[in-house]
């Protein structure tokens, strides 16, 4: 049976600790094939996001004390959509 597929209530636990669990299980997957250039969460960004998140200070690293950061990467996405616009 696929992970995906378990579900809390059969396995007699809470929801919140299910997802811990399947959240474990990736974790210790990826640990184990040592795939360590596999994103968290999604999929690979492409190209031009790559680009646009190396040219912002700090690598782009986006979190909640990171204001100054999310508001850099606003105004570059503003930025490139205002020139696309006016091409």
């Amino acid at each position: 049976m696929p992970v995906g597929q378990l579900h809390h209530a059969r396995v007699g636990v809470t929801a919140k600790t299910m997802a811990n669990h399947k959240s474990n299980v990736r974790v210790a997957l990826r640990w184990f094939s040592k795939e360590h250039d596999v994103p968290l969460r999604g999929v690979p960004l492409s190209p031009k996001w790559l680009t646009l998140r190396d040219s912002i200070k700090d690598g782009g690293q986006l979190h909640c004390a990171g204001l100054e950061r999310r508001r850099d990467l606003h105004l570059r996405l503003a930025e490139g959509a205002a020139q696309r616009a006016r091409s």
